[in-house]
């Protein structure tokens, strides 16, 4: 078996990814008992010079090293290029890392219009959701004032601190002012899901609100308070180490006066 965690990548590469018609899946979790997170692939691939040919294959990558390992830094020398209709080129400098290598690191990218999430690009088989590059292209977007957040990703799904770049598509508006402060509620995705043992969440408040971030398990009981106070309006993240909890499936319930949303996430011990 292969490797894929930390704190070595041995291929140098980012995580594997299907290449056939009907892609592939893939999982992380403790496949051999001992603490850590090891990664599962399996769906169609081209057979090198069979014309056309394809076989399933599946693959086991063990991460067999005991050290620890570090977050990536945070990307630099954020830019946008805005073009017509709608068209934005963004670009960045990339993270380092204390094990895997610049080129092999991934990038999670999230985009707010006038301060409102837009939809992120399509999640890839791999770590991050804009892959091993140092742009991406947005197309289609309506006139208004963007932020856009980044953050590097190492083989071992351990998010780096978000980095923030600006821009502003077909107004006048000034998208210092607009674009910092979100127009509406948001509850994200936790970062990284499954973990182990600590996971970071990301909510967006427009108003100073009452917040409790709660986590239940499956049965409904209250496991943890993470968040009990009174916040300023922004974009907030909290970070939360469930290592006094056992392994397993848990929601997550961020509510205020005038929203509530939950969200299901994953412990692997």
């Amino acid at each position: 078996m292969g490797f894929l965690g930390h704190p070595l990548h041995r291929a140098n590469l980012p995580a594997p990814r299907a290449g056939g018609s009907r892609g592939g899946t893939f999982s992380w979790l403790d496949l051999d008992g001992d603490a850590d997170l090891d990664y599962f692939i399996a769906g169609e691939y081209f057979v090198p010079g069979g014309n056309g040919l394809i076989e399933a294959q599946m693959h086991l990558y063990r991460n067999d090293s005991g050290g620890m390992n570090a977050a990536p830094s945070a990307p630099s020398n954020l830019a946008a290029i805005v073009g017509e209709g709608g068209v934005v080129r963004l670009t960045w400098d990339p993270a380092g890392d204390d094990h895997t290598p610049s080129t092999a690191l991934t990038y999670d990218l999230d985009l707010y219009r006038n301060g409102v999430p837009v939809a992120s690009p399509h999640r890839l088989p791999e770590p991050g959701s804009v892959s091993a590059v140092q742009e991406w292209v947005l197309t289609g977007l309506s006139d208004g004032a963007y932020a856009w957040t980044l953050r590097a990703v190492d083989s071992a799904y351990n998010g780096g601190p978000l980095a923030q770049g600006l821009f502003n598509v077909g107004t006048a508006a000034s998208v210092e002012e607009s674009a910092e402060l979100p127009r509406a509620y948001a509850f994200d995705r936790n970062y990284p899901n499954p973990f182990n043992p600590a996971t970071t969440f990301r909510f967006a408040l427009p108003e100073r609100a009452d917040v409790e971030l709660a986590v239940f398990d499956l049965a409904g009981r209250l496991v943890a308070r993470v968040v009990n106070e009174t916040l300023p309006p922004g974009v907030h993240e909290i970070r939360w180490n469930a290592g006094d909890l056992a392994s397993g499936a848990y929601f997550v319930r961020l509510s205020t006066a005038e929203f509530t949303r939950t969200r299901r996430v994953l412990l692997l011990k």
